[in-house]
Formats: C-alpha cells, sequence, structure tokens
C-alpha cells in the first residue's frame, strides 16, 4: 500500500485528495520543512504547559494530552502554519465539497510517554470527520504509530448510519478482535509527516516501547450543523423515530452470530 504514502514537496492538494478517495487516508512527508520541526517542537511543549490547569487537560502515567476545542492560536505559528495552510485548507474544501465545516477547530497535543495510554483497539470514530495529524518526531511501529485498514471508511461510514438512523450515538465502536478486517498498514513517519484520515475508517493506536515516545499534534474538521439537520438529529433521537423499532429479517439470527463489537467507546480523546 505504498501508494497512500506521498512525498510533501510534490504531491499536489489534488493528489492528496486523490489517495484520501482511493484509501481513506494520506501519509504526506515532508508535510513542513525540516528546518522548522525544531520551533514547531518548541511549541508544542508551550502549549502543553500553558494548558496543564484546564479542565480539559488529561494525564495518565507519564503521558499528556493537551485539548482544545477552539482553532490553535496563531502564535505557534510553526505548528497553526501546517494546520490552517492554504494546501490544508483546499485538502479540507475538497473532502467536504459544498457543505459548511470547520477547519480543525478540535485541537489535540498528544505527548505519549512508555505506552500508549489513550484510544487503544480497533475502532471507527461516532462521527465522521477529517483529522490531520503531523507527527513532531519519527514515528513508527516501536512508539505508537497508527494502524488504518485502507478503504474502510467506505464501510465504517454504513456502521454509523445504520446506528445513528435509529437514534443511537453509544453505538459499538470498537470492533471484537474477530470482526477486525485485514490489511492493515502502519502509518510511518519521519517528523514533519502529516498523516490526513477519514475517521470512519478503522483504525487503532500503535503500541509504544519502554523508554519511547511520540510527539503528535492532531486537527480535526468537522461539518457544521444546519437547521435542518439539528431538526432531524432531535427527530431521529426522539420516539417519533420509528426505525428504532423495526426489525429486519438480516437481523434474525442466533446471539452467537450477531456482531461482538464493543460500545464501550473511549470519549476521553473523541
Amino acid at each position: 500500500m505504498e501508494k497512500a504514502f506521498l512525498d510533501g514537496r510534490h504531491a499536489s492538494a489534488d493528489e492528496i485528495l486523490r489517495t484520501l478517495e482511493l484509501y481513506g487516508v494520506a501519509v504526506v512527508s515532508n508535510y513542513i520543512e525540516e528546518a522548522a520541526i525544531p520551533s514547531a517542537r518548541e511549541e508544542f511543549f508551550q502549549v502543553i504547559a500553558a494548558q496543564e490547569a484546564s479542565d480539559l487537560f488529561l494525564k495518565k502515567n507519564k503521558s499528556r494530552v493537551a485539548r482544545l476545542w477552539t482553532r490553535l492560536p496563531e502564535t505557534y505559528r510553526h505548528l497553526a502554519g501546517p494546520l490552517y495552510s492554504e494546501r490544508t485548507k483546499k485538502i479540507a474544501d475538497g473532502f467536504y465539497g459544498p457543505h459548511q465545516y470547520r477547519l480543525n477547530e478540535h485541537v489535540y497535543l498528544t505527548h505519549d510517554v512508555d505506552s500508549m495510554d489513550f484510544n487503544a483497539g480497533w475502532h471507527t470514530d461516532p462521527s465522521r470527520s477529517l483529522k490531520f495529524m503531523l507527527y513532531l518526531n519519527d514515528v513508527s511501529e516501536e512508539n505508537g504509530a497508527m494502524r488504518y485498514i485502507p478503504g474502510s471508511n467506505y464501510h465504517g461510514i454504513y456502521r454509523i448510519h445504520y446506528h445513528r438512523f435509529r437514534g443511537d450515538d453509544n453505538f459499538p465502536a470498537f470492533l471484537a478482535e474477530n470482526e477486525v478486517p485485514g490489511g492493515a498498514i502502519s502509518l510511518n513517519g519521519k517528523a514533519g509527516t502529516m498523516v490526513i484520515f477519514d475517521a470512519a475508517g478503522f483504525h487503532t493506536a500503535g503500541s509504544l516501547n519502554p523508554g519511547a515516545q511520540r510527539l503528535v499534534l492532531r486537527g480535526h474538521c468537522l461539518v457544521t450543523p444546519t437547521l435542518r439537520m439539528k431538526l432531524f438529529d432531535r427527530i431521529r433521537k426522539s420516539a417519533l423515530n420509528i426505525l428504532k423499532y423495526i426489525q429486519t429479517e438480516d437481523e434474525l439470527v442466533h446471539d452467537r452470530f450477531k456482531s461482538k463489537s464493543s460500545a464501550d467507546v473511549i470519549r476521553k480523546m473523541d
């Protein structure tokens, strides 16, 4: 699956979009210049230190996550630059088409140390989004590279639709081990690599060897709900939604043949 990996020095936004269309993920090396990485890393730790007193801040063992439910301030220009650049915006525009969205207004700065303490387990996010994940150190299987199943975003979106149309937002996002499709790839990359992926696809955090660490800046693009969307959202969750009560012949099997995927969604991160 080498075609999911692109060189950001040459790949246009259209080429990246084509890769996303085919695989649901694009791993773009050299998204920022090598010379900018030390400054970006310095700003990364500045933001984490500034957010430690926030109610949104997460800490487990040695790992820390700063979460901002807003755009990253432009004062952190080496971090904000790649999140809100013209190329990033063009990619997001191409993904969402004519629909209104918010460009990386949910921002996570994750410093994983010694072990992967957040978001382990194969899952699809409970809502579809486009994510931009910038590596600030070299990332491989030894220090927590995320794994993704190319093309699974087209399957994952139907899982989301099935449960959402029935008014169920607490659906089994985490897959039982025997239900994980094959073909996973490890999203390895050097510092400066941007991983762009459709969160409806099946993905999981990697594992971290003792003594290893991972520094990742991640932005989430989310659709801006319209008035009609808000209205139907209320209806689908209410008793007026008749799909809650419909049973089809496709569901009439013994329990042993029903999905064992878990509804235990890790909300700390998503």
